[in-house]
């Protein structure tokens, strides 16, 4: 029997090119354009079959499925990705950057067919944590609930991460983590990456 796999919805592939970098915003948009519908491609744009990929994929224990938030076109992908994985293993659980882990009760009983749509956004204070159009999500999180799929909460609370910024993430006691450990020390080329694109959003 395959793995419980986890496939990740967060903001991956695009992140650079939202942040302003302009030749990289223009790089990911020329990539954008060439990849026909229904096609995948590695990151030198070189396409890739769709059937082994997906195989391979479905049996990791995890896959990122990136975003640009307010991109209707990457939902579908990412709902259609989603269907493609549960039929070739059903063992399967949906992670979400969208909700902070304070909610996952919530997202139990989304599952568990126990909320209205109208209940979960509420519940889950959606405009307030996320804020993006609930139209992109709901058709992934129907997905979810019709197979019987657990949703995880992947984000933590806005109030720890504002807590990490001021007074580090070695000050925050374990017990108030939300179940977060900590990092494991990033490569310097990655760290170094990470600052420029942090340095991008310095007032």
């Amino acid at each position: 029997m395959l793995p419980r796999l986890m496939a990740v919805l967060l903001l991956s592939g695009g992140l650079l090119a939202s942040l302003g970098d302009t030749a990289t915003a223009q790089a990911a948009a020329r990539t954008d354009a060439c990849v026909p519908p229904g096609g995948w491609a590695d990151a030198a744009a070189r396409p890739l079959n769709a059937a082994d990929l997906l195989r391979r994929a479905a049996a990791s224990p995890a896959v990122l499925l990136g975003e640009r938030h307010d991109n209707a076109d990457h939902h579908r992908w990412q709902l259609h990705s989603l269907a493609a994985l549960h039929a070739l293993n059903p063992d399967l659980a949906v992670g979400m950057e969208m909700f902070p882990r304070s909610v996952q009760p919530v997202l139990d009983r989304w599952s568990a067919g126990q909320l209205t749509e109208a209940e979960l956004l509420r519940e889950t204070n959606w405009p307030k944590v996320w804020g993006y159009d609930a139209r992109f999500y709901l058709p992934i999180l129907h997905f979810a609930r019709m197979n019987r799929l657990p949703v995880v909460a992947l984000n933590v609370d806005r109030g720890l991460v504002s807590r990490t910024a001021r007074e580090g993430w070695a000050a925050v006691p374990a017990n108030e983590r939300e179940g977060v450990g900590d990092p494991a020390p990033p490569p310097a080329s990655y760290a170094e990456r990470l600052r420029q694109v942090m340095a991008a959003h310095a007032p």
